[in-house]
């Protein structure tokens, strides 16, 4: 991994962006860090590891220098490898649960009652959010995690207030995995929409929402993207059993 890939999964685990990120860890210009997207600079210097584990001391220095070994501290990263949706402090109770569970198999999906609008997505997966209620398999079985729906550009389609099930499109895949005509939570650097997502004329994409009058279609740039979400799944409502 290099350290353009490490940079990108330090941003995933903090859930800011370039400009966020170098704003939290002191620097002047956030333009050592786009150097850095950019391949112009190929290592953290000492200085930028010296800020990052001094604001986020649960990096993991070795990884940050060489990419060897995990990029967190084996003390807060216990546990977490398998569900990185949840949170660090959350796992014990939920392994304390699991430990009577037939041998069937089980997915927990985390529900976060939760409006998104202005921030990424994965700020949710990064254990600083504590969810409201962690599902057992169910209607959100093969989804990374469930917030509340939020566009009302795109109440013609999905009811208002609903639920919605969302796994995490890689950035290495949005031009393989992207399907014409499926709603999307596309994430951009300012703001959080939902909308129907089409392959566009030169490296673009065409974004569409359920009511054109309201919303109508335009297209950006995949570059703009900063995190994209397959919407898999949409419930009204739905009861929870407390345990």
């Amino acid at each position: 991994m290099n350290t353009r890939d490490r940079l990108e999964r330090i941003l995933e685990h903090t859930g800011t962006t370039y400009n966020s990120f170098s704003k939290a860890i002191g620097l002047k210009r956030s333009q050592n860090l786009y150097d850095i997207r950019d391949g112009k600079v190929k290592n953290f210097s000492k200085g930028l590891t010296s800020d990052m584990v001094k604001q986020y001391p649960d990096l993991n220095v070795t990884w940050l220098i060489s990419g060897e070994g995990e990029m967190l501290n084996t003390k807060t990263h216990s546990n977490t490898e398998a569900e990185p949706n949840i949170p660090t402090d959350y796992m014990e109770q939920i392994d304390k649960y699991l430990k009577g569970v037939n041998d069937q198999e089980i997915e927990i999906t985390p529900v976060f009652n939760l409006h998104i609008t202005s921030d990424k997505v994965s700020k949710l997966s990064a254990g600083k959010n504590m969810p409201d209620v962690l599902l057992l398999n169910g209607p959100f079985k093969a989804c990374d995690l469930v917030i509340r729906h939020t566009d009302p550009a795109m109440n013609l389609f999905f009811k208002k207030n609903c639920y919605i099930g969302i796994k995490r499109i890689s950035k290495e895949s949005y031009t393989k995995r992207i399907i014409p005509g499926k709603a999307y939570v596309i994430v951009m650097e300012d703001y959080v929409i939902e909308r129907f997502l089409h392959p566009g004329p030169n490296g673009t994409l065409i974004l569409k929402s359920s009511n054109p009058d309201l919303a109508p279609d335009f297209d950006i740039p995949f570059d703009e993207i900063v995190e994209l979400w397959l919407i898999k799944a949409c419930v009204p409502i739905f009861d929870v059993e407390p345990v």
